[in-house]
């Protein structure tokens, strides 16, 4: 198993360097070769996770069914021939349409559904699966932005997407064919140990929410959304308007790109950090320390107007926190919400998460062109605290329904 998990991550970390990295990576150079405005070019990204967020509700179905291996596959390689399209690209309306049609593709083959796959087919062994993928793709931003700076300024941003197009299609798309295959394999069925360890109260409880569908009327269901979207929103903004922002306060382009190229390794140090305290803290604690640590991070970054290098204090708490989320989302989904046809739950959370962050971009470049990047940062503060307190919520709802699970057992 470990072998394909490690085949997994490799083939997880060039489709975020490629597929997702690469809009942010590329927005400054596509504004010196294009007339298109800054809030245009946001609109195809936000079109592009806007219609993942629509196809993530099916794509969870497929995983259910068994097909997660093949989609995640299929989605690969349809993304890799619509990025080499997009380099061609001289409209802006063909620009919309392509990232919109890569929005499906993103769907297939991103971190919701290889973690969805993963539950699915390994159960209580997929924490660790989940931990080794996020620990290696952690580094995809450093990779993409150094990369993408070097051959757009030598190449050409043309060029710089037909080469990140062909690493999807003869290196990323075979690296998932290959091991998701052997990873299904591995299918445990449901009726695991980590039912029988939970009190039967608690786990049937979570089996009924999700055979009948009724998550959507629960309330948990709901606070995670939200915690999770409003995270999405406040991330999604920083991750693609920071370079424009450190340009706007006239930060020098390699010091720009060594702070945004720091985020990767600042989320790769934040799992290192979960793997300690994993075994001390519940999964719902550590999930409430992250959202804390980006409200943190977010009044760092807004400080840094007037102390620059209170930037790096940002990148350290964004950075880890965020790094941190990417395993613990689905896992604290799992423990609140129970792990039963978890594919359609997982896609069913996708959605407002994914619509947030389709948003966030489009969102941010709007408020921008309003009152400045300082009422973008105030506003994605907010957004931050909103998620704490859902998240707050969440935590003590859970607990208490734990307890009077234990209570009655």
């Amino acid at each position: 198993m470990n072998k394909a998990v490690w085949g997994l991550a490799l083939g997880q970390t060039l489709l975020w360097c490629c597929l997702y990295y690469v809009f942010p990576a590329m927005l400054l150079h596509w504004e010196q070769v294009h007339d298109w405005s800054r809030s245009e070019f946001m609109l195809g990204l936000t079109l592009a996770v806007g219609v993942s967020a629509i196809a993530a509700l099916p794509a969870g179905r497929l995983i259910d069914k068994g097909y997660g291996a093949l989609m995640m596959t299929v989605s690969a390689v349809i993304r890799g021939v619509l990025l080499f399209l997009v380099s061609l690209v001289e409209q802006l309306v063909w620009f919309y349409v392509l990232w919109g049609l890569m929005g499906i593709a993103m769907a297939g083959c991103l971190y919701e559904p290889c973690f969805a796959f993963l539950i699915r087919n390994l159960r209580t062994k997929a924490k660790r699966a989940i931990t080794m993928i996020t620990l290696v793709a952690g580094f995809a931003s450093t990779i993409s932005f150094p990369t993408v700076h070097y051959l757009a300024q030598h190449y050409g941003p043309v060029v710089t997407l037909q080469i990140f197009s062909g690493v999807v299609l003869f290196a990323a798309a075979p690296l998932l064919f290959i091991n998701t295959r052997t990873l299904a394999r591995l299918h445990v069925s449901s009726n695991n140990e980590a039912d029988s360890k939970l009190p039967s109260k608690v786990s049937s409880s979570s089996t009924t929410y999700l055979n009948s569908a009724s998550y959507l009327s629960n309330p948990m269901f709901w606070l995670l959304a939200c915690g999770f979207s409003m995270l999405a929103l406040n991330h999604g903004v920083v991750l693609n308007h920071l370079l424009p922002l450190l340009d706007e306060r006239n930060v020098p382009d390699d010091l720009a790109i060594l702070v945004i190229s720091l985020i990767g390794p600042m989320q790769v140090a934040g799992r290192v950090m979960w793997l300690l305290v994993d075994k001390h803290w519940s999964i719902i604690r550590i999930t409430v320390a992250c959202f804390l640590s980006i409200c943190c991070a977010t009044l760092c970054l807004i400080l840094s107007e007037n102390v620059l290098y209170l930037v790096f204090g940002f990148v350290l708490l964004q950075g880890s926190a965020y790094g941190v989320m990417s395993i613990v989302k689905p896992l604290t989904t799992r423990e609140v919400m129970g792990e039963a046809n978890f594919g359609s739950l997982a896609g069913a959370m996708a959605v407002p998460y994914l619509l947030a962050f389709a948003l966030s971009p489009y969102f941010g470049a709007i408020v921008w062109q309003i009152g400045g990047y300082q009422w973008v940062l105030w506003s994605i503060f907010g957004s931050a605290i909103v998620g704490f307190i859902s998240i707050v919520t969440v935590s003590r709802l859970h607990l208490a329904r734990s307890r009077s699970c234990l209570s009655q057992t």
